[in-house]
């Protein structure tokens, strides 16, 4: 399955434990109540390296907005930006602007870490 993006992650199922396995890379970018029913916190545990571009920001915001709405507790798991933590380049992300590749208003090179952006959602 693809889309225009790229290709689309199906839901599974854990073999394991039988638990199901959620994607936010496939017909669904936001977790819906459904999937969160039960859940008691959501886990980010992504290392982003600082370019708006990355969808992993956005991933992150759209779950914790979702986690908000269904009064769940998230946690970012806060990693080093691997390429670098001091240079900030290119334009900002304007006024308007949301798209699943530009979410967070950052500038393109934005140096910021998952938990840094994580303080600057509303």
């Amino acid at each position: 399955m693809k889309n225009k993006g790229g290709v689309l992650i199906d839901n599974s199922t854990d073999p394991a434990t039988g638990i199901p396995l959620y994607s936010l890379y496939g017909r669904n970018q936001r977790p819906s109540t459904k999937m969160l029913k039960g859940v008691e916190a959501l886990v980010f545990d992504i290392q982003d390296i600082g370019a708006r571009f990355y969808t992993y920001l956005t991933t992150m915001a759209y779950a914790m907005e979702e986690a908000a709405k269904n009064h769940l507790e998230f946690v970012v798991l806060h990693r080093p930006n691997p390429v670098s933590g001091d240079i900030i380049e290119g334009p900002e992300l304007e006024p308007g602007i949301s798209f699943f590749t530009a979410y967070p208003a950052v500038p393109a090179r934005h140096a910021f870490t998952a938990g840094e952006i994580s303080f600057s959602m509303p």
